[in-house]
């Protein structure tokens, strides 16, 4: 790398040899020091602050960093270079584009497209044609908050639409799981014989029982718990389980871990035909703690 006529080392980083001034680090080179205001695309690389031209301006401390993108995601980069007037280079294209995205993906405010914008004001305009009163959200401060840039304030106001977030998906199956997992349950159990049942109850003991499924800790393990509410109570999955409180007052995600370990193997086998007396023997014991 080159700056000014000069080689730079392999760190492409120059190293300060008085102040305002730097040393040209090749070996084979004239060694003649070159000042800062002959290098000014070298200074934004610079692992520490240092002084500026003739001023007493101070450079940002910067940590280099090297990346790997394939050509199409250059290509995007390029696209979006040219429609800048300044036309940056790449490493600041780049720099702009993470900065914008960690801005837009930040959670201390909301953000709006150009398109919700102009949607939101649509139907701030057909809420006062219809003339709507006492609307859950009112049109016109969600307006003056685009018209005004104050999206901190949409957070404030509606905390219970923006706040920042949502599910996991791996809880989301993990719930399924258990869910489905307790619905077999349930259901082969309800078909054993009293005399089936009785049997469990010794071979299980303490668990084979009182065979039902009590949801997760509202304490502990409530993003589950809610999942598996919304899953139950507004898609109407597993309507079995509809009613239930689903707050078990105790940490079950690993008991119920420690099942879907035993269960999962034995569901390819019960296409058509429930859990059998053993299989619900061996689920069951294993909610209690290994060891």
């Amino acid at each position: 790398m080159t700056c000014c006529g000069h080689r730079l080392s392999s760190s492409n980083v120059c190293q300060t040899t008085q102040p305002g001034a730097v040393r040209n680090s090749d070996p084979g080179a004239s060694g003649r020091s070159l000042t800062f205001a002959e290098m000014p695309y070298i200074v934004t690389v610079l692992p520490y602050i240092v002084p500026y031209g003739d001023g007493e301006q101070m450079v940002p401390k910067t940590e280099r960093f090297e990346l790997r993108i394939d050509e199409e995601i250059l290509q995007r980069i390029d696209a979006w270079r040219d429609e800048d007037p300044e036309r940056p280079s790449r490493a600041e294209a780049v720099r702009r584009l993470v900065d914008a995205g960690l801005a837009r993906a930040s959670s201390e405010t909301v953000r709006f497209t150009d398109g919700e914008k102009l949607i939101i004001l649509m139907l701030r305009d057909l809420y006062k044609h219809l003339g709507l009163t006492n609307p859950e959200i009112d049109p016109t401060f969600v307006s003056e908050v685009i018209w005004g840039g104050h999206y901190w304030a949409a957070k404030w106001e509606l905390p219970g639409i923006f706040h920042g977030y949502e599910d996991d998906p791996r809880h989301v199956h993990e719930v399924l799981d258990v869910l489905e997992m307790w619905d077999s349950i349930e259901r082969a159990h309800d078909a054993l014989s009293k005399a089936d049942k009785k049997k469990l109850e010794k071979d299980a003991s303490p668990f084979g029982k009182h065979v039902k499924f009590h949801g997760f800790d509202g304490n502990n393990e409530s993003a589950y718990m809610g999942i598996a509410k919304f899953l139950i109570n507004k898609l109407h999955r597993f309507s079995r389980f509809e009613r239930r409180d689903l707050n078990s007052h105790a940490p079950s995600l690993a008991m119920y871990r420690r099942m879907l370990a035993v269960y999962m193997p034995m569901r390819e086998g019960l296409m058509g035909i429930e859990l059998n007396l053993a299989q619900l023997g061996k689920i069951l014991r294993s909610q209690a703690h290994a060891g």
